[in-house]
């Protein structure tokens, strides 16, 4: 974490008058944080959260390669209203179990679906899914890049969601705070096996590319743990060839937006 960490640290820091004030305002020891500058050392996870926090960044953004990360926060701009999470938690309260229902899906997760922006490729992303206070909610970052070139180059995207548990089925609300795409929707099976491996469900969103055509598209969201290695994991991030053998084949299976005879809907293929 080292490298990328200190480098965006040291941008994010130059941001203010001086890294005393960063040090004062977060409440850390200044020759401690001058070695997360230097990259001499890295913070626990209690100190990340309190950077992140105090930055307004996610611990999966923080680690990235400098170059994507200073994009990031570029066009990310000022943090959305809350106006969404309000209207959503209208829409939670007739549910009350759901924080209940959803504890056990909070962790980091593989999301996997296909795009009519980029034809034959799957688009793997990174998510987390936490709890903070009365609400479910989920982020989202996506490094739009080919795994078979990737010296071509790419963007990454980001998305907050707000969860919800009801009528057996989790739904996520996704907002992408860029700008490039205001709402999605994807509705996902809840897993009632003890432990958590591959979630199927479908996807309803608008298209990135030049046509902005509306969509349904398969979805897999595959349970990584409760944390992971954010820099290793959203390194896995990217585009592959729909028969990429990088990826599971039982997963490949269930993205296939296929409608067999006699079906005249898509819907999610289970496990």
């Amino acid at each position: 974490m080292s490298e990328p960490f200190a480098e965006n640290l040291r941008l994010l820091c130059s941001h203010y008058a001086s890294v005393a004030e960063v040090c004062r305002r977060i409440g850390i020891n200044r020759q401690q944080f001058n070695k997360y500058l230097s990259g001499a050392s890295t913070p626990s996870l209690h100190s990340l959260r309190r950077i992140c926090d105090f930055f307004g960044v996610e611990e999966g953004e923080i680690v990235l390669p400098t170059h994507e990360f200073a994009g990031l926060i570029r066009v990310r701009g000022e943090a959305p209203s809350d106006a969404l999470a309000a209207t959503i938690g209208k829409i939670g309260a007739r549910f009350p179990d759901s924080q209940a229902r959803l504890r056990k899906y909070c962790g980091h997760y593989f999301a996997y679906m296909c795009t009519p922006a980029y034809p034959g490729m799957i688009l793997r992303y990174f998510a987390a899914v936490f709890q903070r206070g009365d609400r479910t909610y989920a982020k989202a970052i996506e490094r739009l890049v080919d795994k078979q070139n990737p010296e071509l180059g790419g963007y990454i995207s980001k998305y907050q969601s707000l969860v919800l548990h009801a009528e057996d089925r989790i739904y996520m609300m996704d907002h992408n705070p860029m700008g490039h795409q205001v709402f999605a929707l994807t509705v996902i099976y809840p897993s009632h096996r003890t432990r958590l491996h591959f979630l199927p469900g479908l996807g309803i969103s608008v298209s990135g590319g030049p046509g902005r055509q509306a969509f349904a598209t398969r979805m897999v969201y595959e349970y990584l743990g409760e944390s992971t290695n954010l820099r290793e994991t959203i390194a896995g991030c990217g585009l592959y060839p729909e028969d990429s053998d990088e990826l599971d084949g039982a997963i490949r299976a269930r993205l296939r937006n296929e409608i067999q005879p006699g079906e005249n809907t898509l819907c999610a293929l289970e496990y």
